[in-house]
């Protein structure tokens, strides 16, 4: 199962995932990281640009696979869709 990492960067600087998470696939890390966003997104202190806050997903090699902003949990959380970020797999 590849291993999958959650570097955080915003406009203050760039936040290194020493530890990853093994996961089946890109689509399970990009649930993941929503999943991780919407629990820091009321977290996040008013002077931190959330708009600005990034995950960006990637591979053993330290390759940048996806980038998933933070600003798309906030947008989901206002349109309702909650904690839904489950992959395919994971809803079978």
């Amino acid at each position: 199962m590849p291993r999958y990492f959650f570097n955080v960067r915003d406009e203050k600087g760039f936040g290194k995932d020493t530890e990853g998470q093994d996961l089946p696939n890109l689509e399970a890390a990009r649930a993941e990281a929503l999943r991780a966003a919407q629990q820091l997104w009321g977290d996040l202190p008013p002077d931190v640009a959330r708009a600005g806050a990034v995950f960006e997903i990637s591979d053993e090699n330290g390759t940048v696979l996806e980038t998933v902003p933070f600003v798309e949990a906030g947008e989901r959380l206002r349109n309702g869709a909650g904690e839904d970020f489950q992959s395919n797999e994971e809803q079978q």
